[in-house]
């Protein structure tokens, strides 16, 4: 068994058995090959565009809001699938999520900001790029 993050439409999975295929079939379920397993971590997840594991094994997933009407956010998922907003004030709507060294490092349409999840506090360490859409 092996460890694999995959963001579906609205839910996250992780312990993805190795070598497992993921189909998205729509109305939430997703389809893996014959003798392999996944479960759920997550569900009625607003936008999720993508998932980062911190230096502890804590996952963070970031939703991309704007479109949907929800604030841009980073969360932290907890035991029980209890979730932790850990920073909420985005210039414009996520797009990616990365951890290098304890740092977060979140994308959004034009910027990069880099965020400590300790305190929520976060600033761009790229800004102004040319952007179209929600995809940069």
């Amino acid at each position: 068994m092996c460890t694999v993050l995959a963001v579906g439409t609205v839910s996250f999975y992780a312990n993805l058995s190795a070598g497992a295929t993921i189909t998205q079939t729509g109305a939430g379920r997703v389809l893996v090959a014959q003798g392999y397993a996944m479960s759920a971590v997550a569900d009625q997840l607003t936008t999720p565009v993508g998932a980062a594991v911190g230096a502890r094994g804590e996952i963070y997933i970031a939703e991309a809001g704007a479109a949907t009407g929800t604030p841009p956010r980073v969360l932290q998922l907890g035991p029980g699938k209890r979730r932790t907003t850990v920073a909420g004030d985005f210039p414009a709507a996520l797009t990616g999520i990365a951890e290098h060294d304890g740092k977060l490092y979140v994308s959004y349409v034009g910027g990069v900001d880099v965020l400590d999840p300790a305190t929520g506090l976060h600033h761009p360490v790229l800004s102004k790029l040319p952007a179209q859409g929600d995809y940069p």
